[in-house]
């Protein structure tokens, strides 16, 4: 209990300890059980809290990236291009939506890329989860739609770029790179590639 809450407590506690008058004695124990049941209704709500807020990651392995997309082809194609340009991140992939959510909850990656449209739990749910997950994930939304469409869904859903699957790869180096230095250096900058 709090100081202030134990310190009445207390007191009622010594004051019925002692009370002759049963009626009194009985206001008492109302008095205490009252407390008490606030106090059990307060560690009630703390854990009801605590069990429906997720913890949010504040911080994200900076050399992991998580490839989200239903198609084989295209998370080797990206694993590919990613490699060469550099060896040392570690790609996981996932080829729906919860297990994209699953994987960026556990791994905390750097960047998730993520495609628009994954089956069992579109890439736009997907997208909001993992912001509720971790503020430092950052997030490319990829598609095969045309650059202004995926530029205006990645704003809406608050992605950190996007990357049309029909552009060139090096333009995914780029985009990948603009994000995650963006992330590094703090910086507003752009993070898609016109």
């Amino acid at each position: 209990m709090q100081g202030e809450t134990k310190a009445r407590w207390l007191r009622l506690c010594e004051q019925a300890a002692v009370e002759q008058d049963p009626a009194k004695l009985l206001e008492r124990v109302k008095q205490i059980n009252d407390l008490l049941s606030e106090k059990q209704q307060t560690i009630q709500q703390r854990k009801s809290t605590n069990e429906t807020d997720p913890v949010v990651a504040s911080t994200a392995f900076p050399n992991r990236i998580l490839l989200a997309d239903d198609s084989r082809a295209v998370r080797t194609a990206f694993k590919e291009v990613l490699l060469q340009q550099n060896s040392a991140w570690e790609i996981s992939e996932a080829e729906n939506g919860p297990e994209t959510v699953e994987k960026a909850a556990a791994l905390q990656p750097a960047l998730v890329l993520l495609d628009l449209n994954l089956p069992d739990m579109p890439g736009s749910h997907a997208a909001q989860q993992i912001r509720k997950l971790s503020t430092a994930t950052k997030i490319i939304i990829c598609s095969f739609n045309d650059s202004a469409h995926l530029a205006a869904m990645a704003e809406h859903l608050g992605a950190d770029g996007y990357f049309p699957k029909g552009a060139d790869p090096d333009d995914l180096l780029k985009t990948v790179a603009v994000v995650l230095n963006s992330t590094l250096a703090g910086s507003d900058g752009n993070s898609s590639v016109q």
